[in-house]
């Protein structure tokens, strides 16, 4: 294989009946997983398709013998993480469900055996699919489908996965294997729900049969539409529907109606490129319609509304009312005062007739497994490792951190496991301490004494101190308590008490909890950017099990109160990302490009790139370091998109294509300041560009012209970035020869940042939102100010319960702190004839 085009040829009989990428990501991982499947099905297709697949695995064979030649003339073969081939989902479905392996040893050889049976169905998808007229693309949903089940299932899908035949069958076989497992276990084919992924694999078989492809309707399950704002000064240029009027005649004596019908044009409905929730009516073309009512009788109508309304609000009132008299947050996470009381005083007491169905011998037992699911929140997986340490040993050594839940009598404190984020520990030379802050695998708690009772009655010779799980007897014991003191208690829900308390009283940042409870931090996206003090998580436990006690009318001992550790910074360790640097490495770096801004610009014959390139890494830090945008190559890629009067700035840069995680930013005044500076910069440095590169002069007047931009009722984002390429962004570089603007790439900024700033420049990310929590601002106003807010956290969202001005005010207070504390200044051009600062 000496060209491309050999390769290509090689590839030829795969590629009439599988797509392939043009560039070939990832296709050494796809070969070595296809090739199995190709095996499977010579022996089980036609002989008329028999030497096609032949060919096709004949070909991809010897791609993997020269798979360094392969990877030479295709740089993307190699591919890369379990993700990275996001952006060929939608147009390369077939394709992208053989770089995905199955997660769950157990089901490896039935999901392998599925994905032969079913590759005669998705040939024929890949062919057909432009002509099944249905909203979503069955293609795309069949290979996600595929996709997903490489997870691990569902529950209650998992015994249907189990079944499914160890041998490849024909389709039509495989539909009445599918059809009778189901019906056998109460299964339906439904494309919504948990078990949506088998409603679509089974509708495939149906279609690959029948050639019709069903189409139920049912009501929307998915996502609701969330199209926000166009880019700020942007102009609609495209028209999303077409009115239709019409006049309806009434009866005698009666008036004409007029009738307005808005219907949205199939050819400008998208298919976005990206899984979320099953939702195919959400993408499908849009149809309204306005009638025109005489006043008297619309009056009439919007007095029924309206007392409809009030009664709602008077209802939803009295509830208010009624939790609140119960000291309670309105929320169904939480449990009553009585619930709490039941449960302390059950724990404590086992002679009460609430324990009659439980075993004498077993009644320790479950009252320790329930005492440790109401003040521990952990799973019970977590819960049945539970060991007793009765020598007190220093779990901070790393060499032996105990993996699992560890409680030492002698002490009183409890040992609970934590899993960081799935990242790549930063390689810095020198002593890390002084740049990452050192992120620890678990915590130390003060145990409440109803735990420490619980605990303490259970013969602990052996470890660990549960045998086996006891969640049937506690759920059997909750189920009891309901029948006779009329409760709703449940496991699950006594289970996220005390971690739904540490959120609450820590800013209703959910990061405490999800750190309290040992989730693992990649399934939300706040924990993965956050290093969570453990004197924090400590103060916050104490705080939640008084508040329990409180509720439940209990005296609670203050002994028990844990002193948070002392520290120099944030705490004696934290929990969470490996990623985020101190406040002295922030620090040190900011002077460091001060002073090397400077140099440059006072010491003679330095070229006006050199200076030109460190000024741009200043202001690109600075803006990092107190917005938490993404380190993105094109940072600010339009100047329309920050208002100057009142400091907010629009932010897309990990989105989509219809804008629906895009938001509102807060930037300084100083930063404001900063960037006008910048602005003045770009003015100076023209006159160099006129003289080295006078194309880079046309693509910064580009920036001044007005672009015609998609709209909020027409959002194009794709569309509208390649307009603004054409543009220079309002932060870029210039390379050594030849001064051409380039953007700010990531990596080239972290190059031009010094030996001090050993991270990459996302950690800056990590860096905002611990300062944000460290300060005490609370979790929404975090969230809504990177991006990761949920529907109602963001400031000018529909249905927000965040005032804009409050989230101003807070967010203003907290990123002022951190400019004063990195040692932030407005830097004037290095290309002036004097450099100052204000």
């Amino acid at each position: 294989m000496n060209s491309r085009e050999e390769i290509l040829h090689l590839l030829a009989p795969l590629t009439s009946i599988l797509r392939m990428p043009d560039d070939l990501i990832g296709i050494l991982a796809v070969a070595r997983r296809l090739v199995p499947v190709l095996r499977s099905l010579v022996r089980v297709t036609d002989e008329k398709q028999q030497p096609l697949i032949s060919a096709c695995l004949a070909g991809l064979e010897q791609v993997i013998d020269g798979a360094s030649c392969v990877a030479q003339f295709f740089p993307e073969a190699l591919g890369g993480g379990r993700r990275i081939l996001k952006g060929y989902y939608a147009s390369h479905p077939h394709y992208c469900v053989f770089w995905h392996v199955c997660a769950d040893p157990e089901l490896e050889q039935q999901y392998g055996t599925l994905l032969v049976s079913m590759f005669p169905v998705q040939m024929r998808l890949e062919r057909d699919r432009t002509l099944i007229n249905t909203v979503a693309d069955p293609a795309y949903m069949v290979g996600l489908s595929l996709r997903q089940l490489t997870d691990r299932p569902d529950e209650s899908l998992r015994p249907f996965l189990l079944e499914l035949p160890l041998e490849p069958m024909h389709p039509q076989a495989l539909l009445e294997h599918f059809e009778n497992h189901m019906s056998r276990l109460g299964l339906r084919p439904l494309v919504t729900g948990t078990l949506r992924n088998l409603g679509y694999l089974h509708r495939a078989l149906q279609w690959f049969e029948t050639g019709v492809w069903e189409v139920q309707h049912h009501l929307q399950t998915g996502r609701a539409d969330t199209h926000k704002a166009g880019r700020h000064g942007a102009i609609d240029g495209t028209q999303p529907s077409r009115s239709i009027s019409r006049t309806l005649e009434g009866d005698d004596g009666l008036p004409d109606i007029g009738v307005t019908q808005f219907v949205e044009d199939d050819g400008s409905t998208h298919r976005h490129d990206r899984d979320l929730d099953f939702s195919p009516p959400g993408d499908g073309p849009k149809r309204g319609t306005l009638i025109a009512v005489a006043p008297r009788s619309a009056s009439a109508a919007n007095r029924g509304d309206r007392r409809a309304l009030a009664r709602n609000v008077a209802r939803y009132t009295a509830q208010a009312i009624t939790l609140a008299n119960q000291q309670l947050p309105v929320t169904h996470a939480t449990l009553s005062g009585y619930e709490m009381e039941l449960l302390v005083d059950l724990i404590d007491n086992l002679t009460t007739d609430d324990w009659g169905e439980i075993s004498a011998s077993d009644r320790p037992l479950v009252a320790a497994w329930a005492a440790c699911r109401l003040f521990l929140s952990r799973a019970p997986e977590a819960i049945k490792t539970l060991q007793i340490r009765k020598v007190r040993t220093a779990p901070h050594n790393r060499a032996r951190v105990p993996p699992t839940i560890l409680w030492t009598p002698t002490t009183g404190r409890i040992w609970l496991p934590v899993a960081s984020p799935k990242h790549v520990t930063p390689r810095i030379e020198g002593e890390p301490a002084i740049r990452t802050l050192a992120a620890a695998k678990g915590f130390e708690l003060e145990v409440p004494p109803a735990l420490t009772t619980a605990l303490s009655r259970v013969e602990h010779a052996q470890e660990p101190l549960f045998q086996r799980s006891y969640e049937p007897e506690f759920a059997q014991l909750l189920a009891a308590l309901n029948q006779t003191r009329g409760t709703a208690l449940h496991p699950d829900r006594v289970g996220r008490l005390l971690a739904k308390f540490m959120a609450q009283l820590g800013g209703n940042d959910r990061v405490y909890e999800f750190y309290f409870r040992g989730i693992p931090p990649n399934q939300h996206n706040p924990c993965v950017y956050s290093a969570v003090p453990v004197s924090r998580l400590q103060t916050l436990y104490a705080g939640a099990c008084a508040r329990l006690y409180q509720l439940a009318g209990l005296p609670y001992p203050a002994a028990t109160a844990t002193a948070p550790t002392s520290a120099p910074e944030y705490g004696a360790t934290h929990v969470g990302s490996l990623h985020v640097p101190t406040r002295a490495s922030v620090r040190t770096t900011v002077l460091t490009v001060l002073n090397a801004v400077a140099k440059l610009a006072s010491e003679a014959g330095v070229k006006y790139v050199e200076r030109h390139n460190a000024y741009t890494a200043y202001v690109a830090f600075f803006l990092l370091a107190t917005t938490g945008l993404r380190g993105v190559s094109s940072l600010l890629p339009a100047h329309f998109d920050i208002d100057r009067a009142t400091g907010l700035c629009f932010v897309s840069d990990k989105d989509n294509e219809s804008y629906e995680q895009s938001r509102i930013v807060w930037l300084h005044p100083m930063l404001l300041d900063q960037l006008r500076a910048y602005s003045q910069h770009v003015t100076r440095l023209r006159q160099y560009l006129a003289l080295a590169n006078p194309e880079g002069i046309d693509h910064l007047d580009a920036r001044d012209r007005l672009v015609s931009l998609s709209s909020h009722t027409a959002p194009n984002r794709n569309r509208d970035l390649e307009l603004l390429r054409a543009a220079t962004p309002s932060l870029f570089l210039l390379t050594k020869h030849g001064s051409q603007l380039t953007p700010t790439f990531p990596l080239e900024l972290q190059h031009l940042l010094g030996s001090t700033w050993q991270l990459r420049i996302g950690a800056l990310r990590h860096f905002f939102r611990t300062e944000l929590l460290h300060l005490g601002v609370p979790g929404p106003v975090i969230n809504a100010t990177l991006g990761h807010g949920e529907r109602g956290e963001g400031p000018w969202d529909r249905f927000s319960s965040l005032p804009p001005l409050q989230w101003q005010r807070l967010a203003a207070t907290a990123i002022t702190k951190i400019c004063d504390a990195s040692g932030f200044q407005v830097l004037q051009s290095p290309l002036l004839r004097s450099l100052s600062t204000s």
